[in-house]
Order: C-alpha cells, then structure tokens, then sequence
C-alpha cells in the first residue's frame, strides 16, 4: 500500500458567520482561524479545497483503501457553553458525514476520522474542483461565546496500485530470430513497463514465462520495448 500522506488546503470560500484569518487552517503551525458565536443554536461554517491531489500524487489508476481527515482545534473556554467543533468532506458539492467533537476541549486537540465507508472512492473524486471540507463552529442553547479556534485541516488517502496485466500476445514462425536466439513473441501491456537498470538482449525477464502447445513454462529473455507498452520477448 502506498499513501499521498496528509495534504493542506490551498484555497478557501466562505460559507456562514463571521471567521477571522481562515487560511489559518492551511498548515500545521499553530496560528489559527476563527470564528465567534454568541447566539443560542447558532452554526458558522468555512470551506477548504484544492489539497493538490494530482495524478502524481494519486496516480488514476489507484484503488482506494482508506481516507482520513484530520483536525486540530480547540475552544477558548468552556465555561458556561454548550460548543461543537465540527468537520466534514464534500465531494462534488455534496455534504459527507458532519463529525463533531462536543467535549469541548481547550487545549490543541487532534481528532482523526477514517470517512473511507461514507461513499466508494475513486481518485477523481479528490482532485481539485471536487473535493471539499468543511470546518463548523456549532453553538447549542446557549448565547455565550466559546472562541472556536481551527488550526488546520488536513486528508490522507490511502490506496494501492493494481499491477499490469498482458492486454494481448502472438507468436508467429516469421518473427522467429535463431541467431538471438528468440521467438520474438510479441506482448502488449496494459501499460508501460520499465526495468531499470534497461535489460539486454538476451537477458531472462523475471517473472514472465510462457507455454507452447501445452509444454512446460520457458523463461522469457528480453528483446526490446523496454519502458514501453509493447514488448518483444
């Protein structure tokens, strides 16, 4: 398994309420976004995007396996407040699952929610464009003023990548080279293959063997095509 690690936030739209350096929430740094509630059941929002989840952070042909989101935040106090420190994904501007945390901490607290079963992930999904989160500050009956304070927000996606496969393969009396010696079989790979160090001609590919009329598994010796879909083996 591989994973693109936790990824920040580069750009920022406001949604509800009034939030004091929102962009705070761009790194892991200690300055934070605000916001401040002093109405009974009252809710302020922010939205997050563009974590840079490209094809070379998270190649196309990845499988999803998990995706975390993860917080730091906090309270300036909490006396006398019923508060909610709230998070969620949006994909393509629909809300995922909201989690909160109603323990109203007032220390750097960091919560991580594993929100792989809220949908079925497909790399698309996290480019920029589409993926979304969003951060809330929720009040419940009570007008007092908690501070919320946010110091970022930040995904993980954890994912395989499906090995080859051989899309297609012949053998013809023509193509045979006695002198190589080779058969020159020709195989297509559903992508392009790359050894490194770049093999000879001659040398055994490990891993690829083949059978003729039924016979016992023969090692394939390289040709050609190296860092190619197209080999000649």
């Amino acid at each position: 398994m591989a994973t693109t690690g936790y990824r920040f936030p580069t750009s920022d739209a406001a949604v509800s309420g009034t939030w004091v350096s929102p962009t705070n929430v761009q790194a892991d740094d200690g300055a934070y976004a605000t916001c401040n509630l002093a109405l009974k059941n009252t809710t302020s929002e922010r939205e997050q995007g563009t974590y840079g989840f490209s094809t070379s952070v998270l190649p196309d042909a990845a499988t999803i396996t998990q995706v975390n989101l993860k917080v730091e935040w906090k309270l300036t106090t909490s006396a006398s407040v019923i508060a909610n420190l709230g998070v969620r994904a949006r994909i393509g501007g629909v809300n995922l699952t909201l989690h909160e945390n109603s323990a109203e901490p007032t220390v750097d607290t960091v919560d991580i929610y594993d929100i792989t079963a809220e949908r079925s992930w497909v790399p698309a999904d996290f480019r920029d464009g589409t993926l979304a989160t969003r951060l809330q500050g929720r009040n419940g009956n009570d007008a007092s003023d908690p501070g919320y304070l946010f110091d970022y927000a930040a995904v993980e996606v954890v994912y395989t990548i499906p090995p080859p496969t051989i899309t297609a393969a012949s053998l013809a009396d023509a193509d045979r080279n006695w002198a190589t010696p080779s058969q020159d079989i020709a195989v297509t790979f559903s992508e392009a293959m790359d050894i490194t160090p770049a093999p000879n001609v001659g040398d055994t590919v490990a891993g690829l063997t083949a059978q003729v009329n039924g016979g016992a598994d023969a090692a394939l010796t390289y040709v050609s095509g190296n860092a190619s879909a197209n080999w000649k083996l």
